[in-house]
């Protein structure tokens, strides 16, 4: 899992690296320059299709757990045959599809995804679950579709409001530590951290541990997805909300 994670993060930091450093503009017919930039993209991250389809199953995971006490197996490899999630009486299945058209699947998406959900609706388990995490995606599938597979059951995994969904040992929380400059300025911040920033300022310790909940708890609301899911998301360059403490030389270890 850890492993897993980790490969993430480095697509991440090769992003973000590849973002920083080359020059995006492409004049008008230099196909070469075009293709060479996309080839450099697809190198920094790789097979995303795998990525999405583990971190969703860990959504999944969390929710039916969550829901009905059950886990199921993450070790499972991705992309296998029959239906992803099989256990007594719950089925489900993961699509981390994006519509094709814009209120619409394009038509082989569409195949696919009513051979999954009639797949789902025969099925004799009691729950059955078909788990996006795409929004228009989720709109479609309400709009047109789940009237034809009424027992099946629509989930966008990004939208539960789950408290498990982070992937570490045992699901639970990773430890964050915090390391403060108690002579940087005090000025306060003006967004929803600024909470935070003034609980790490008022901390008598050099160092304070939190975890997601113990941030959760200070700020007063959820912290987004990303926040449990990529350490880049913590990073003192380039992320808006990271200028509550990179502006007072607080550092996120």
């Amino acid at each position: 899992m850890a492993y897993r994670l980790g490969s993430i993060n480095r697509k991440m930091d090769r992003l973000r690296t590849f973002v920083l450093n080359e020059d995006l503009q492409i004049k008008d017919g230099d196909v070469k320059t075009a293709l060479t930039k996309l080839l450099k993209l697809k190198e920094c991250i790789g097979n995303i299709g795998n990525d999405l389809h583990f971190l969703t199953r860990y959504l999944a995971d969390s929710f039916l757990k969550e829901k009905h006490g059950v886990t199921i197996d993450l070790t499972t490899p991705d992309g296998g045959a029959g239906l992803d999630i099989k256990l007594d009486e719950i089925v489900g299945e993961i699509k981390t599809t994006s519509p094709y058209l814009e209120n619409d699947f394009g038509a082989a998406q569409k195949r696919e995804i009513k051979k999954d959900l009639e797949r789902l609706e025969n099925s004799p388990e009691k729950h059955k679950y078909f788990f996006v995490i795409d929004g228009k995606t989720e709109r479609i599938l309400k709009q047109k579709y789940s009237k034809h597979y009424p027992s099946v059951k629509i989930v966008n995994l990004l939208k539960e409001p789950m408290t498990s969904g982070r992937i570490g040992n045992n699901h639970e929380a990773q430890p964050i530590s915090k390391k403060i400059n108690l002579n940087s300025s005090k000025e306060s911040g003006r967004n929803k951290y600024q909470k935070l920033e003034e609980f790490l300022r008022n901390s008598s310790k050099q160092i304070e541990n939190l975890t997601y909940e113990g941030i959760e708890r200070i700020i007063g609301t959820k912290l987004p997805s990303s926040a449990y899911i990529y350490r880049a998301w913590w990073s003192n360059l380039g992320q808006p909300h990271a200028k509550t403490w990179s502006n007072r030389s607080i550092d996120l270890n």
